[in-house]
């Protein structure tokens, strides 16, 4: 069966597949629940590392005598 199948005949291709619900809904599962997961883990990480402030001069600020 040529890659292209589904394209041109879906019908003819979702017919001879054999779909599992548990597999599909296990990807879905895995899919929906990493992407937070991995979002958290990164900022946990850049949240311990790092730490205090970094002073800026702003050129835009009046001087002391105004």
């Amino acid at each position: 069966m040529p890659p292209f199948t589904p394209l041109f005949r879906p019908d003819q291709f979702f017919a001879e597949q054999d779909f599992h619900a548990g597999r599909i809904t296990a990807v879905g599962l895995l899919l929906v629940f990493s992407h937070p997961i991995g979002v958290w883990g990164v900022s946990w990480v850049l949240q311990e590392r790092i730490d205090g402030t970094v002073m800026v001069d702003n050129p835009n600020r009046p001087s002391e005598s105004f």
